[in-house]
């Protein structure tokens, strides 16, 4: 899933300190390219393994799916995914307490899949149960409205009703 970058600030500026420290430094781009040369990944893995390790730190990839999310965008085997996954963790995610990653992948989730104003239903209404009718009101006779003779009132604005303006022509 793809997220707005509008999104992922937002999310980064909700990050603990301690996440902050380690998302966006040179030391977690030194190991990022150190697993990318371990495992003989091109330029471009190497920025997507970058993306999916950011996506983990910051709570939107959960640890369960992390590795198939891996195995995924650098369409690589599974067993390799897994493998990088694990070296992720150990030399990554290893230096942030799991209570924090809990905490922020739960904050996050909670944020992007609950929606900013809950509904809430209208306690004005009535309660219609089955096998009643909402509303029992007869419909309106046909020709009534035609039945009635129009009336016109006097103009109110001017004295008289008539504008003085407006005089009949001759």
């Amino acid at each position: 899933m793809t997220y707005s970058k509008e999104i992922i600030k937002k999310i980064y500026r909700s990050l603990p300190d301690e996440l902050k420290q380690i998302v966006a430094t040179e030391e977690t781009s030194a190991i990022n390219n150190n697993i990318a040369k371990a495992y003989n990944l091109n330029s471009q893995q190497r920025l997507e393994m970058g993306d999916e390790i950011t996506m983990r730190l910051l709570g939107i990839t959960s640890k369960e799916v992390f590795a198939t999310n891996l195995g995924s965008r650098l369409k690589i085997d599974s067993e390799i995914a897994q493998k990088i996954a694990n070296d992720v963790k150990t030399r990554i995610l290893a230096k942030i307490p799991e209570k924090i990653l809990i905490a922020q992948q739960e904050y996050v989730q909670a944020k992007i899949t609950k929606p900013a104003v809950p509904e809430i239903a209208p306690v004005n209404l009535p309660m219609v149960e089955s096998g009643e009718v909402a509303h029992d009101v007869p419909p309106a006779r046909q020709g009534l409205a035609g039945s009635q003779p129009k009336v016109s009132l006097p103009d109110y604005r001017y004295e008289g009703g008539k504008d003085p303006y407006r005089e009949p022509l001759k």
